[in-house]
């Protein structure tokens, strides 16, 4: 292994929901989104304690023994900020964020993300990001966040406007930007002593502070489906 800095697995969980009254609560086939989040997880590669960070007492109450539990009931924009405000309770040089609301998360896109992460010599400055390539109809949805990167997959822009604009045929695919991130811990510390930017707000993206204000350079990792 090139990398051998220490990595855990942070999931951000919060009991509110725009669209749906205690979303990580919901069950599909007897065990809630939460959890199956979880055991996602756990089917991958990743063999450390799993953390999840969460405003809620029943989300407390209902994770299982071995998870890594803190509860904090401030109240954050993002779940990059709910991190960012725990971090004296993790012991490691890298975040992996993963949101708490993806029961179907498939484990190999883990492993690609993790595999990368260890075999490559990454910087205090980096942050990889996965993404998958998605049809034109995904690309009109304003609710996926549609990437550009360059010709080295690094990030150049993330919005929910249709981009990149095609005024001429090209072989560009259209890009989704995943929930799921490796960003060095010192970034993470970072990310609540600057305010939200007028890019962010406008966009509605954790993501975009990262490029925007902190200057990091993210490189993009194709994954298979998410």
């Amino acid at each position: 292994l090139k990398n051998n800095k220490t990595l855990k697995v942070v999931i951000p969980c919060r009991i509110g929901s725009s669209r749906i009254e205690n979303k990580m609560l919901v069950k599909i086939n007897n065990k809630n989104i939460i959890n199956r989040t979880i055991d996602g997880i756990k089917k991958s590669k990743y063999n450390n304690i799993i953390t999840v960070v969460t405003d809620s007492e029943k989300i407390y109450d209902t994770l299982p023994k071995d998870v890594h539990k803190i509860i904090n009931k401030n109240n954050y924009i993002n779940g990059t900020e709910r991190v960012s405000d725990n971090l004296q309770f993790l012991n490691c040089e890298y975040i992996m964020i993963i949101h708490g609301d993806q029961p179907f998360i498939n484990y190999e896109n883990i492993n690609i993300m993790l595999d990368y992460f260890y075999s490559k010599n990454i910087n205090n400055n980096e942050i990889l990001m996965g993404y998958t390539e998605i049809d034109e109809k995904e690309a009109n949805n304003p609710s996926i966040a549609k990437i550009v990167t360059d010709s080295n997959d690094n990030l150049l822009y993330i919005s929910r406007a249709k981009i990149p604009y095609f005024k001429n045929n090209s072989s560009i695919k259209y890009k989704k930007g995943t929930s799921l991130l490796i960003i060095p811990k010192e970034k993470l510390v970072m990310y609540n002593q600057f305010k939200t930017s007028d890019l962010q707000m406008a966009e509605d993206n954790e993501w975009i502070k990262f490029i925007d204000i902190l200057c990091c350079k993210i490189k993009c990792l194709k994954l298979s489906f998410f």
